[in-house]
């Protein structure tokens, strides 16, 4: 049994075999409030087989370890039904026999601001996995496949209200001329931007001020040319964008 999972960043896993237990690694990110990710659940039968049952679980939990003490403290768990198939599979008299071939479910699952971001230290994590289990009769007693998959949940703020606002802009300058380089500078270049995030081909909008503190080489014109804003970061509450710029002469 495979199970694969679709959402906003999956790492490449590699090609499993029938021993493994660990599915591979998941990315989830959710926002302040919530968030639906799905679960993609594949089954191959060789033949016609009886099942007892298929359930599943997600669940999230504190680890920590002080002077060689482990505790666990529970954050978030439930209980993962798999109707769709088992209404498929179930017969008149109640029994329930999955045919020969593949089978496949889409599970959609709600996380909240309850869950708070994966986390692994020296004296803890925090850590998050979701778990199928099929159950089949066996020879003596029942046999169960248990498939485990480790999730790791990132915290995301949504910056949009923040957008229309100025924040405050830090500089990295880069010269063509001489002596405008780096070190020996008496140039200051003051960018603000309209705002603090941007997309991939968007027009960007920028109001530049340049201060030429040097009295023997004056600026008589010039062109400032954006060439990468990196990221939106917050240390604190102090927020702002780092920006990467060219100023030619």
């Amino acid at each position: 049994m495979e199970e694969k999972k679709k959402g906003t960043v999956q790492k490449p896993e590699k090609r499993k075999t029938d021993s493994d237990n660990e599915i591979g690694n998941k990315i989830i990110r959710i926002d302040l409030l919530k968030i639906v990710f799905k679960i993609l659940v594949e089954i191959n039968f060789a033949h016609t087989t009886q099942i007892i049952s298929l359930t599943g679980f997600f669940e999230g939990k504190f680890r920590t370890k002080i002077s060689n003490q482990v505790e666990f403290r529970q954050i978030i768990a439930f209980r993962i039904e798999f109707d769709t198939l088992i209404r498929q599979w179930r017969t008149q008299n109640g029994e329930i026999y999955a045919p020969a071939g593949q089978h496949k479910t889409e599970i959609r699952l709600v996380i909240g601001e309850e869950c708070p971001e994966s986390y692994l230290g020296k004296y803890g994590s925090i850590e998050y996995l979701t778990a199928v289990k099929l159950c089949i009769p066996g020879r003596t007693g029942h046999s169960k496949l248990v498939q485990i998959r480790p999730v790791r949940v990132i915290a995301v703020m949504d910056i949009t209200r923040y957008l229309p606002f100025h924040i405050p802009v830090h500089i990295e300058r880069y010269f063509h001329k001489k002596f405008f380089c780096l070190n020996k500078s008496l140039a200051k270049v003051f960018i603000r931007l309209s705002k603090s995030a941007f997309v991939r081909g968007e027009t960007i909008v920028m109001d530049v001020e340049i201060d030429n503190e040097h009295s023997k080489n004056p600026i008589k014109g010039g062109t400032v040319r954006l060439i990468m804003v990196v990221r939106f970061r917050c240390k604190g509450s102090e927020k702002f964008t780092l920006v990467h710029f060219f100023f030619t002469e």
